[in-house]
């Protein structure tokens, strides 16, 4: 029905009933003006959610073990050493029944209060006084309702890559696996991104940056609800080929996967020299003293290139030069030189060296590419690179690589044309060097490098885990390109990721950091769902969740938290892991051994009980929020003090009467960001406030503060 001809209808109506008229004008206008535009879909009811370690009691919710419905416990009493719950069936109040605690679990459903805590699992300290990565077990919704506290308007970068709702992955909504055959299973898909997305709004900052992985199942679904969420978002989209044969879904075969991203405010894309397909090809700062060419120096025709190098078998330091073949053949240490022979003895060789020839692969000698006397000044100036082999055992004279800079390279280094990051130190001075390569600019919308592929992505986990843990995933290269263009510009960024799977994020950002010593931090939120298969197999076997058999196959134990754990650290099983990374931003290329210099925690949601609340006794699982706040740098405040308790970056006062000693102790942390205070009392809050040093945050915890935390009850 056209307005004109609905005005029409009205004016005629007014005629009959001026009254009547007026009252339908009204509910029009009323409907017209709450209609929403653009994409419409079913609005479902948030994900019940279970609540592991809260106790059983009177008046809560709970789900017996192998039944969906919900039940409401009206007693508990106990039975024969046991507790037993009666409940009854909150949609048929005239069901009712008696289990053992042990066979329930306690649930929310939405607009139920929760109050979440953070509870450590560990940590990684390699990164000095860098702030630490948050890796945190948790179902994402309720992680970032959490999050808000903390980080409210200061994510700079926001980088998920959600499940596609494609029919090759299952994903877990309102407590079930999704069939995605499921007349619903879009709208389901749409609201559960909706509620996250509005959400992550909350999170970014003004200039902020969101991208977001997709295929074509909801590529157009996303783009029209990202749109609505993010109507000034600069909203673009790149395709990125991450297959080579592809897959074919209904139709033609798929190579390729979209990335949405929206630059808000005044975030711009950063230019990047190239991608890292590209880069990887690039990589010839280093050169093999003994790389090809090394037919034209057989002993006959080079006899002074060749001899050994030693190398400190520990530390990997260069000790000198032993005697070229002419020196070894004059003095009688050997009777000829041949074309093709093998090693001599070397009696000049420290005892603590590791003897280092130039050979082939069938063990005969070649010549190096610079004199003995050429290649220890190199070394005092820093051009000579020892580099430990990629073999875990490898065999007697090939333990260690030697690497040096060609004349050309030397010549681009002192013009300044390749940066010099590091100078090394006395025992090895050895430079660390970074290409820029070609110029930068703002890359194109179509990616299209092997570095990308999901079979890279593969090779990584491999060589990480020693398998590939599970299918199709990531390359961590893709997403360093990524972030390289997302906050490559900014070295202090705050990148969140609450679809963490494989925690291929806080590796690619690892990454980055590396290339161009950064100091850029993530916070990873992943479940631990357990995929549909491997839940069958182990019900069947009557492993059952939530037992600790069952919990170690999930993603964050199995995968996520390993993943990080290798990579940070470079070992596994306590033994260098071998292989080395593409080369990165124009450096030389990484060996993974060598880990990464970053700090990280992992963290576990956890539902407090009101109880607990209600009796002040739950600081410690609000104290990561706080230390995030902070900035999560340095020591963490966990324990509750008697008066007060100051650390490098923020301090806490539990007695207000003792606000005065308070604010003189932050006088001695020059970068403190922040103090909390714990007060009922408004005008002790503002005493405090006026005396706290320029420049400190002042933040208010009310006497009963986890109250302040509660979640659940958010509205789309």
């Amino acid at each position: 029905m056209s307005t004109s001809y609905l005005t029409s209808l009205l004016e005629r109506l007014d005629q009959a009933d001026e009254g009547l008229g007026r009252e339908l004008r009204k509910e029009i206008k009323r409907i017209t003006d709450s209609r929403k535009c653009g994409l419409v879909f079913e609005h479902h009811i948030p994900e019940t959610v279970e609540l592991p370690g809260r106790k059983v009691r009177r008046g809560v919710k709970v789900r017996i073990n192998g039944d969906s419905r919900t039940w409401l416990v009206t007693r508990v009493s106990r039975a024969k050493r046991s507790q037993v719950a009666a409940l009854v069936c909150a949609a048929d109040p005239e069901l009712t029944c008696g289990r053992p605690v042990g066979d329930l679990m306690v649930i929310a459903e939405f607009g139920d209060p929760i109050y979440p805590g953070l509870k450590s699992l560990g940590h990684i300290k390699r990164g000095g006084d860098k702030p630490f990565h948050s890796v945190i077990k948790a179902e994402n919704f309720h992680a970032l309702e959490a999050l808000l506290y903390p980080y409210r308007g200061r994510i700079d970068c926001i980088y998920i890559d959600p499940p596609y709702n494609s029919g090759e992955e299952s994903w877990v909504y309102s407590d079930r696996f999704v069939d995605t055959n499921d007349s619903f299973a879009d709208s389901m898909w749409l609201s559960f991104m909706n509620r996250r997305l509005l959400i992550a709004k909350e999170l970014l900052s003004k200039d902020g940056v969101l991208a977001i992985h997709i295929n074509e199942k909801e590529v157009n679904n996303l783009g029209v609800l990202l749109k609505q969420t993010f109507p000034r978002a600069r909203l673009n989209m790149l395709t990125v080929r991450v297959a080579g044969a592809g897959q074919s879904r209904d139709g033609l075969s798929r190579v390729d996967e979209q990335v949405f991203i929206a630059f808000l405010g005044n975030a711009l894309p950063n230019p990047i020299s190239a991608l890292v397909g590209e880069k990887a090809k690039k990589r010839g700062i280093w050169d093999s003293m003994s790389g090809s060419g090394m037919q034209n120096q057989r002993p006959q025709r080079s006899p002074t290139m060749v001899y050994p190098i030693f190398i400190n078998k520990k530390t990997g330091v260069l000790m000198g030069a032993g005697k070229h073949l002419t020196q070894r053949l004059e003095s009688g240490m050997i009777p000829e030189i041949l074309n093709d022979m093998s090693p001599p003895p070397v009696p000049e060789a420290p005892k603590t060296a590791a003897i280092i020839w130039a050979t082939g692969k069938n063990g005969e000698l070649f010549g190096w590419r610079l004199k003995a006397d050429t290649l220890m000044e190199q070394w005092k100036r820093g051009y000579i690179k020892v580099v430990p082999s990629r073999k875990s055992e490898p065999e007697p004279g090939s333990e260690f690589v030697i690497k040096y800079l060609a004349s050309g390279t030397i010549k681009k280094v002192e013009s300044g044309e390749i940066t010099t990051v590091s100078t090394g130190t006395d025992k090895v001075p050895t430079l660390q060097l970074r290409y820029e390569g070609d110029a930068a600019s703002v890359p194109g919308t179509m990616w299209a490098t092997g570095a990308h592929s999901t079979t890279k992505g593969g090779d990584s986990l491999v060589e990480l885990f020693g398998y590939k843990p599970f299918s199709y995933p990531k390359s961590p290269y893709l997403s360093y390109d990524l972030l390289s263009v997302l906050v490559g510009g900014k070295k202090d960024a705050l990148v969140l990721d609450f679809f963490a799977g494989s925690g291929t994020t806080q590796h690619a950002l690892s990454m980055l950091n590396a290339a161009d010593e950064g100091r850029r931090t993530s916070i990873m939120v992943t479940n631990n769902q357990v995929d549909k298969k491997t839940t069958s197999a182990l019900i069947k076997r009557g492993v059952h969740p939530r037992t600790p058999e069952f919990e170690a196959e999930g993603i964050f134990e199995k995968t996520t938290r390993t993943r990080v754990e290798l990579a940070m650290t470079g070992e596994r099983d306590n033994e260098p892991i071998e292989g080395e990374y593409l080369a990165l931003g124009g450096n030389d290329p990484r060996l993974i051994a060598d880990g990464f210099d970053e700090n990280v925690e992992f963290f576990e949601l956890t539902y407090e009980d009101p109880e607990r609340v209600r009796l002040d006794m739950a600081f410690r699982s609000i104290a990561p929020l706080l230390w995030m706040h902070a900035g999560a740098q340095g020591n963490r405040i966990d324990v509750r003090s008697a008066d007060f308790t100051v650390t490098e970056r923020y301090g806490i006062l539990f007695d207000p009467d003792k606000w005065r000693e308070f604010t003189e102790a932050l006088e001695e942390h020059p970068d403190l960001r922040c103090a909390y205070v714990v007060t009922d009392s408004d005008p002790t809050f503002q005493a405090v406030v006026g005396s706290l040093p320029p420049g400190v945050e002042p933040l208010r915890l009310y006497e009963s503060y986890l109250t302040a935390f509660e979640i659940n009850r958010w509205v789309e």
